[in-house]
C-alpha cells in the first residue's frame, strides 16, 4: 500500500477517534484537501483534468446517479496499472458549487436531471460502437428513469454540492412525457439543456478544485459521491493493461432526494 493511501487511512483513524458517530463523508474531498500531507504532489498535472467542451473529455461523472438508490460512496482498488496515464482525478463538488455566481446557484437549485442507464449505454455506443450491450425492454423496466437534483445538500456537513450531471449523462425537460424521455434514452438523444450544464464543468474541474491520483498497485481510494466528481485520464490501451476493482456502498440511514419518473 502506497504512502498516500497510508496517510489517508491514518488521517481517517485519527478523525474517527474524535467522533462518537462515524460520519459517512469521512473521505469527502473537501475535508481531505485540507488535511492531507503531501497535497502538492496530488495537485501535479491537474490542469489536464479540466473538462474540455470541444472534445467532451475527460468524462467527469458521479457514480450511480441513474440508480433508484444512488450509492453514498465508492472504493477503487488498483490491481494492475500502466507506467504512465490511467490516473484518476477527483473534483470537490461542494467547493465548485460555492464558487459559482449566486444567480447561477439559485437557478441550479431549482433544477433536476433525468438520469438513465439506458441512455448512458446508448450514448457510449454512439461514441464508440460495441462499448456496451444495449439494455433490453425488461432491463429498462428494472432501471427506470430517475429525476435527480442538480444540487445536493450533504446530510452530514449541510454543504451544497453539484450533483446529477456529468460529461456524458442525460438531462431532459421534465415537461416531456415519460414515453418521450424513454425514447430519447434509447436513441441517445440529449436535450439542448445538457450543453448549458456542461458549460459549468470547466469551472467545476479547474485545477484549484481537483487532485490527481497516480495509481500504484495496491492503492485503495474511497470517496463520497455526494460531494465528489471523478474521471480517469487516458493511457496506451494497445500496450498496457489497467485493471481496477471497484465497489459502491450505501449509508442506509440516508434517503437520496431522487424520484422515479412514472407514466401515471
Amino acid at each position: 500500500m502506497s504512502q498516500q493511501v497510508t496517510t489517508i487511512i491514518a488521517w481517517y483513524k485519527d478523525y474517527a477517534k474524535q467522533s462518537t458517530n462515524l460520519p459517512m463523508n469521512w473521505l469527502s474531498l473537501a475535508q481531505v484537501q485540507g488535511s492531507l500531507p503531501g497535497l502538492s504532489l496530488l495537485r501535479t498535472g491537474t490542469e489536464a483534468c479540466r473538462f474540455d467542451r470541444s472534445t467532451g473529455m475527460p468524462i467527469w461523472h458521479t457514480d450511480g446517479t441513474y440508480r433508484p438508490r444512488p450509492p453514498t460512496g465508492s472504493a477503487l482498488y488498483a490491481i494492475q496499472v500502466p507506467p504512465t496515464g490511467g490516473d484518476t482525478c477527483f473534483a470537490d463538488a461542494s467547493r465548485a458549487f460555492e464558487t459559482l455566481p449566486i444567480d447561477t446557484q439559485r437557478r441550479l437549485e431549482g433544477l433536476e436531471a433525468v438520469c438513465s442507464q439506458a441512455h448512458h449505454d446508448a450514448l457510449h455506443n454512439v461514441k464508440k460502437p460495441g462499448t456496451y450491450t444495449l439494455m433490453s425492454p425488461e432491463q429498462r423496466m428494472q432501471m427506470p428513469l430517475m429525476a435527480v437534483p442538480l444540487v445536493l445538500t450533504h446530510p452530514e456537513t449541510q454543504r451544497k454540492s453539484l450533483y446529477g450531471f456529468s460529461a456524458r449523462s442525460q438531462q431532459q425537460r421534465l415537461s416531456a412525457s415519460v414515453d418521450e424521455l424513454s425514447s430519447a434514452s434509447i436513441r441517445a438523444y440529449e436535450d439542448p439543456s445538457v450543453d448549458e450544464l456542461r458549460s459549468l464543468l470547466p469551472h467545476a474541474t479547474g485545477p484549484e478544485l481537483v487532485i490527481r491520483w497516480h495509481w500504484d498497485v495496491g492503492d485503495l481510494v474511497v470517496w463520497d459521491n455526494r460531494c465528489t466528481m471523478h474521471c480517469a485520464t487516458g493511457f496506451d490501451h494497445q500496450t498496457f493493461v489497467r485493471e481496477m476493482w471497484r465497489t459502491t456502498f450505501h449509508d442506509m440511514s440516508w434517503q437520496p432526494p431522487v424520484r422515479q419518473l412514472s407514466r401515471e
